[in-house]
């Protein structure tokens, strides 16, 4: 009995090395990770990684989320609004501004 409990943890933990091994390496957007079409101009990073609208926009996310972004929001890291992260979209669409 004992070894087959042996062989049934060998077996999950070979499993578990298999499914982490088969993710890809580079981060792409995902329902975790939600992305949107982001009108840079509407935008300007303020320092320590944040971020504030200038003009009037939406951000349509993939996930289903719409934010209505009005001038003078700010934005900072680690953020979490309407379940997203803004700034992260931010800087993927727009960092090199």
């Amino acid at each position: 009995m004992k070894q087959s409990a042996t062989r049934l943890g060998l077996a999950a933990a070979a499993l578990l090395l298999a499914a982490g091994s088969a993710a890809p390496a580079w981060a792409l957007p995902s329902v975790t990770d939600p992305d949107a079409a982001v009108a840079c101009q509407a935008f300007q990073p303020n320092g320590a990684g944040g971020w504030m609208a200038t003009a009037p926009t939406t951000l349509d996310y993939n996930n289903g989320t719409a934010l209505n972004i009005s001038p003078g929001e700010t934005f900072a890291p680690s953020q979490i609004i309407g379940g997203v992260e803004v700034v992260t979209t931010l800087e993927r669409h727009c960092g090199n501004l």
